[in-house]
């Protein structure tokens, strides 16, 4: 597997994102602070990085957001106790990437 850095378009981050321990807390909502408006996409994936489902894909204004995830995948199907991760992006109205970062996620289902 190569990974590859995408270079930044801007000379600084149009996103914060709160410090993640190195053991995250299950079933955490996501939050995180636009500081320009964007379109934001935050896509859930599993471990072996198949795309499970879109969380948000919509054009945000600067803010502070917060959004939870119900441990399903794109057809309503419950997933597992796991680790998954999900990815937020920020696009221009063109389409290109601005910004884009993945963070881990703990699911656990409640009982």
């Amino acid at each position: 597997i190569e990974l590859k850095q995408i270079p930044s378009r801007l000379s600084f981050s149009p996103v914060i994102l709160p410090e993640q321990s190195n053991t995250p807390e299950p079933n955490q909502d996501i939050a995180y602070e636009l500081k320009i408006p964007g379109h934001v996409r935050i896509t859930m994936y599993n471990f072996l990085g198949n795309q499970l489902c879109i969380l948000t894909d919509t054009k945000q204004e600067p803010g502070v957001y917060t959004l939870s995830w119900d441990g399903k995948d794109a057809a309503q199907n419950p997933l597992p106790n796991s680790i998954y991760f999900y990815q937020i992006s920020i696009l221009n109205d063109t389409g290109d990437e601005l910004f884009s970062e993945a963070r881990r996620y703990v699911l656990i289902a409640e009982d």
